[in-house]
């Protein structure tokens, strides 16, 4: 691959790298008491979470339904950037295992 092609693909990443930052990936729990936007950067967009849920919840039950959400949201936003690099990666002729 000469230099131009090189530059070329680095423009691509570059700019599939822009769009996955902009992507939104959500997640909520099964009651829909809480809800999590990831942005496709990895970074927490927000936290919803239902005001009465707060009431009626201890604590640690609420600590641990927001870590689970986030983590759901945050496995979305990675599912979707490790395809996005593999897709790109193959059109660059480079083999990653993912």
């Amino acid at each position: 691959m000469n230099v131009i092609d090189r530059a070329k693909n680095m423009n691509k990443y570059r700019k599939i790298a822009m769009e996955l930052s902009k992507m939104i990936y959500e997640a909520e729990n099964k009651a829909k008491t809480v809800k999590v936007l990831v942005k496709g950067d990895m970074n927490v967009k927000s936290i919803e979470i239902d005001p009465e849920y707060v009431t009626e919840i201890r604590p640690e039950l609420l600590q641990k339904t927001i870590r689970e959400v986030v983590n759901m949201a945050l496995n979305k936003a990675k599912i979707a950037t490790q395809k996005e690099t593999k897709k790109l990666a193959e059109e660059m002729g480079l083999n990653l295992p993912m």
